[in-house]
């Protein structure tokens, strides 16, 4: 099975400060996925970039087989309006199996 989202060694600088250093992970199609860690750890800049809100340094965002690396500023505006896939929520307490609770806390990509 294909995964719905791939990272593979993605980085993303603003200048000089580099806000993702080569990460890789795959997402399959109904996973869910929390995003945890400290304050300016690149959360919202891994977000930005799925959601293509914002563009990445190197390295490839693959997000239902369209490689967000290789769209033009025009493709990236369609892709914004025409792929609605990404949601953020907050899982609100007893939403998650306890058994899952540990490993799944907090906000979750679905």
């Amino acid at each position: 099975m294909n995964a719905q989202v791939r990272i593979e060694s993605l980085v993303k600088e603003y200048g000089t400060l580099r806000a993702l250093n080569g990460i890789s992970f795959h997402i399959q199609a109904g996973e869910w996925v929390a995003l945890m860690g400290p304050s300016g750890s690149g959360k919202t800049t891994l977000i930005n970039i799925l959601g293509g809100l914002d563009t990445l340094t190197s390295g490839h965002a693959i997000v239902d087989g369209v490689d967000l690396a290789k769209l033009s500023e025009n493709d990236l505006v369609r892709y914004r309006a025409e792929e609605n896939w990404l949601r953020l929520s907050a899982v609100p307490p007893g939403a998650v199996p306890e058994r899952h609770r540990e490993r799944n806390a907090g906000p979750v990509l679905s």
